[in-house]
């Protein structure tokens, strides 16, 4: 099993009603100005717990879906989308996304 997959897994078992570990996989993937992103070190897997938590219920009030634009960026890519220097992505703490509440 890769470290995407075994992620994925672990984000499906937290039993979120409305996110599923493939979410994610896609992002990490993406390259930008010759510059690919990674999947998080399996140490910062934790810290996206609280953030995946408000989520799912800006989900499930909204009544609507909600799509991940962003989630984490190791360093070289997040300085190559023009991140801040410091940013709660590489940490894998923050999420962009569009839709929610309207």
């Amino acid at each position: 099993m890769t470290q995407a997959e075994r992620l994925e897994s672990f984000i499906d078992s937290l039993g979120l009603r409305h996110f599923k570990g493939k979410e994610f996989t896609s992002y990490w993937s993406r390259t930008r100005k010759g510059v690919s992103n990674s999947c998080p070190p399996e140490e910062l897997w934790h810290n996206i717990v609280p953030t995946l938590v408000v989520l799912d219920e800006v989900r499930e009030r909204a009544g609507s879906g909600i799509t991940l634009t962003s989630t984490y960026r190791d360093p070289d890519y997040n300085a190559a989308v023009g991140g801040e220097r410091m940013s709660y992505h590489m940490k894998f703490m923050a999420i962009d996304f569009q839709g929610g509440l309207g």
